[in-house]
């Protein structure tokens, strides 16, 4: 978590976004995380609502590598 704060600030900061990439897949992998402990302690929809969101951030941070 505090490598996604870093980067963003550092981002922020410099007004630099090669690094958004990393910030998007780091982000998406936290809350890919939150889905999965959400879905094991029986909050279902929070769970599958956050893997959804966590596979679109992915997405997004995949398409970002290759361009």
């Amino acid at each position: 978590m505090f490598s996604i704060i870093a980067l963003s600030s550092y981002s922020l900061i410099t007004r630099n976004v090669d690094y958004s990439s990393y910030t998007l897949f780091l982000l998406g992998a936290l809350v890919l995380f939150l889905g999965i402990e959400k879905l094991r302690n029986d909050r279902k929809i929070r769970g599958y609502v956050c893997i959804l969101v966590a596979l679109f951030v992915l997405l997004v941070s995949l398409q970002g590598f290759c361009n």
